[in-house]
This record gives structure tokens, sequence and C-alpha cells, in this order.
């Protein structure tokens, strides 16, 4: 994996959303240690395996907001009934500052996340 690939990402976004990407990078990093990141679609995308067509999940910044998606977001329990769903398939988690993650929800999410990828896969198999 490339070392730079936070930094690159961190080049392409508003400042002043850095910090919250970087804290969100790190929890994912440490929920996950077997997640590889790279950009695609604009987006900095967590796959396993190299298997960025079945990516875990992504972090993307707007104008307004960063959000932590994931591709399966549908099928994780939501524990926290934080997730918004923004797609048939995916859920999001929404952060205007650093200070609004809370890590150890976001890295529960991470590892369910990761715990179903297989099912994850059958399931973009099967559709």
């Amino acid at each position: 994996m490339d070392e730079n690939v936070l930094e690159k990402y961190l080049g392409t976004i508003d400042a002043r959303f850095a910090p919250v990407v970087t804290v969100l990078d790190a929890v994912v990093r440490r929920a996950a240690p077997g997640l590889a990141a790279k950009i695609s679609y604009g987006i900095l995308m967590y796959g396993l395996h190299g298997d960025y067509r079945n990516w875990v999940c992504a972090v993307s910044a707007t104008k307004k907001v960063v959000t932590l998606r994931f591709l399966w977001g549908t099928m994780l329990e939501d524990k926290a009934k934080l997730l918004r769903y923004g797609s048939t398939t995916i859920g999001n988690l929404d952060y205007a500052s650093a200070d609004a993650i809370d890590v150890a929800v976001v890295e529960a999410y991470v590892r369910e996340a990761v715990a179903k990828y297989d099912v994850f896969k059958v399931s973009t198999a099967k559709g």
C-alpha cells in the first residue's frame, strides 16, 4: 500500500476537514489493520485483500461534512442507531468535526463490517 494515500487525499479536500479525515483514517486502520486504503472515485476507500470492488468502508468530504460510508451499511446491526442510509446498500456516518467522532462506536461499525465481509461478497455476487 502507498503510505502517502492519506496525505494525497487530504490534498484534495477542504483543509478544515483534514482533522476529521485524519481521525477517521486512524480509527479505521486501528479497528481493522487488514484494510488497505486507496483513492478511487475521489474518495478514500478501504478494502480487504486488494478488493476495492467490494470495499468495506470509505471516507469522503463534501463542503459541509465528512462521511464514513459502509458499502453494505444496510446489513450492519446499527446498534448505535446512527447510520444514515444513502442508497439501497450504503450506510453513512456524518461528522462536521473531529470532536464529534465517538471512536468506540466507529471502531465497532468497522469491525462488524470487516467481520461480515464474506457475507457482503456473496450478496454482491447474487446482485
